[in-house]
């Protein structure tokens, strides 16, 4: 009976994490649509099944969709939150990590919290975030990441 509970618990465990994931990819999908409010829910699944299983990749990437989702509807200080709280989760070993993406995900974000920054008139933090972002993508050689950081910071800081 204890191993049919351990296998059970194991199944579930893994559920959960799936569910997580699955959540977290689903955000880009629902604020895509403009299905902000369903996109805030999918966000908060996944961020919350991230701390509940520890899951440092899995936590980056829900708050960076979850940033992405409060820009969309102009709640740029909780977008600046989530964001500066994905940079932060960043260690060493998840920093180099693309998560499956096309771009790295520390630059992309930085490029979006950049984005974030020059919406709230916080331009010096901005340009600071999109030059490092710049700087980093450059040195990794990675085109699309330079691209990126370059189109989202620039259309915000033209504004300035």
């Amino acid at each position: 009976m204890q191993i049919l509970s351990a296998r059970s618990a194991c199944s579930m465990a893994w559920l959960r994490k799936r569910r997580g994931w699955v959540c977290g990819y689903l955000t880009p999908y629902l604020w895509g649509l403009g299905e902000y409010g369903r996109a805030l829910e999918t966000g908060r699944i996944a961020l919350d099944t991230a701390v509940a299983e520890r899951d440092t990749a899995l936590e980056v990437i829900a708050n960076r969709y979850l940033g992405h989702v409060h820009y969309a509807v102009g709640d740029y200080s909780q977008a600046v939150q989530q964001l500066q709280t994905s940079l932060n989760s960043l260690e060493d070993e998840v920093i180099r990590q693309h998560f499956h993406l096309p771009y790295k995900s520390s630059i992309a974000t930085g490029a979006w919290l950049a984005s974030s920054l020059a919406e709230l008139g916080r331009f010096t933090e901005a340009i600071d975030f999109a030059r490092r972002g710049v700087a980093e993508a450059e040195v990794a050689g990675h085109a699309y990441s330079v691209t990126e950081t370059c189109l989202l910071s620039g259309r915000r800081l033209e504004h300035r």
